[in-house]
């Protein structure tokens, strides 16, 4: 069963506003006259209803039980959905009855509205913030874990519970490596407190701390950027255009926004913030330095470790404060040197190499094949010509040494002869200078001379030959 707060007129009077005071006591004083003037004892009982302090209504004693009826259905209705949660009938509506001699109702619809607006609330207990209740579950210590897991999403258990422990010992600074918590603070002011709610808002474990990080929604000014619509802006902020119209006066579908207007949005604000912070002595690492020296020792491309690198060591003391898990602020009280980073040497050679690879680059600056190797207007052609190149100039094929470089009286005119050290040797003829001298080491693509017509030559071009292991061989095969 259930019953209703029926008070005395006089004790009500005690917690109301004045204005609310000289109405009741003039209604009191009535009734304290009616009653004297009786004749006949044939007095009535009225009820005046009020919401708190506000005042709602009439209703008449036959109507206070039908009330009782339709609110004790409620009741078990409500029972039988949460069997769980110890139920009552709102306590924040109050009868006050009166006894009178004729009952003056004037508004028919109060009977209704109150059978329509008390609610079935569970006794809870509440997460108040900063005075406001926005949390309700059954009992202290689901809230108490409730904070509890909201902390831990930000550092560890073994991090809260160290904490926890030494809150009220005087701590020293740390002198070896390690990290601590030394403060856990809250945005907010906090309260857990005795309440009711209807049952539906009883929220789980899991449900009020997504609540208490998502939080509420809260409006904000945001600044038009370029290429921003009405329906872009909205659906950034999860709004629809209608929604985002609604928050801004003078705002219409046919608005055209300027680049720079503010408009106001909708953020979610979480509820609560956490700021932990550590004090952190650690060891990190000091990188070493890589170091190239250049050397005619090694050929080009050739490298070779000269010294192995090391890293070094600091020891760094200092405090961090992070909101959130987001860090706002760092403060180094001592960083210290304990061990020196030795640099990596590496050595890159600079010498060319004398070795060919066996695979050759193009001799010219581009250029096509206008004459193959093979029988040739009555006797063997030993090479291939090159004519018509991009430019004129002259490469070695692979890398190796000059053998010989200078004007060849048989025919060849000026020419040069490259070993390239792999059984391979090239020969450029028909040269209109040269600029290798023999024993020279060349690389692959390095100039050697001009392209030309020297010697028994039909126009400008190059003659090129190749030599393997003594033979002749066709140059189109290695090119």
């Amino acid at each position: 069963m259930f019953s209703f707060k029926n008070i005395d007129l006089g004790d009500y009077l005690k917690s109301i506003k004045i204005a609310t005071i000289v109405a009741a006591v003039a209604v009191a004083s009535l009734s304290s006259q009616l009653i004297a003037d009786a004749k006949d004892n044939q007095v009535k009982t009225i009820y005046h209803v009020y919401k708190g302090t506000t005042f709602v209504g009439n209703i008449t004693d036959k109507e206070k039980a039908e009330l009782d009826n339709s609110l004790q259905e409620k009741l078990t209705v409500t029972e039988a959905a949460f069997p769980t949660y110890n139920l009552e009938i709102d306590q924040d509506i109050i009868f006050i009855p009166e006894q009178v001699f004729q009952a003056s109702i004037t508004d028919n619809n109060t009977l209704e509205q109150l059978k329509n607006e008390i609610e079935i609330e569970a006794k809870t207990t509440a997460l108040a913030i900063e005075g406001e209740q926005f949390i309700h579950m059954s009992s202290k210590e689901e809230l108490e874990e409730l904070i509890r897991n909201f902390k831990l999403q930000y550092m560890t258990v073994e991090e809260l519970e160290q904490f926890e422990s030494m809150q009220d010992q005087d701590l020293q600074p740390l002198s070896e490596v390690g990290k601590r918590v030394t403060n856990v603070e809250l945005s907010k002011k906090i309260e857990i407190v005795e309440s009711s709610t209807v049952p539906s808002d009883i929220l789980t474990s899991d449900a009020a701390l997504t609540f208490l990080n998502s939080g509420v929604k809260e409006v904000k000014a945001y600044s038009v950027k370029e290429g921003d619509v009405l329906g872009s802006i909205a659906a950034a902020h999860s709004l629809t255009t209608k929604d985002l119209i609604a928050l801004n006066d003078g705002l219409t579908e046919d608005t055209v926004l300027q680049i720079g207007q503010e408009v106001n949005v909708t953020v979610k604000k979480p509820l609560l913030e956490v700021t932990v912070s550590r004090e952190i002595y650690d060891k990190r690492p000091i990188a070493y330095e890589r170091v190239v020296q250049k050397t005619d020792e090694l050929t080009k491309g050739e490298t070779k470790v000269k010294q192995e690198g090391q890293n070094g060591e600091a020891t760094i003391h200092y405090t961090v404060k992070q909101k959130n898990g987001t860090q706002i602020s760092q403060n180094v009280f001592s960083e210290v040197i304990t061990k020196e980073s030795i640099s990596e040497i590496i050595l890159e050679g600079t010498k060319n190499s004398s070795v060919g690879t066996g695979n050759l680059v193009w001799p010219t600056g581009g250029g096509y094949v206008s004459s193959k190797q093979g029988q040739r207007w009555g006797k063997y052609h030993k090479g291939i010509d090159i004519a018509r190149p991009g430019n004129r100039t002259i490469k070695a094929a692979d890398n190796g040494v000059v053998v010989s470089a200078g004007y060849d009286n048989g025919g060849y005119g000026n020419k040069i002869v490259i070993n390239h050290n792999n059984g391979m040797k090239t020969v450029y003829a028909h040269l209109a200078s040269i600029s290798v001298k023999p024993g020279q080491v060349v690389e692959a693509g390095s100039t050697i001379g001009v392209m030309g017509s020297t010697g028994d030559s039909t126009g400008v071009h190059l003659h090129f030959e190749v030599y393997k292991n003594g033979s002749l061989v066709n140059p189109l095969d290695y090119l």
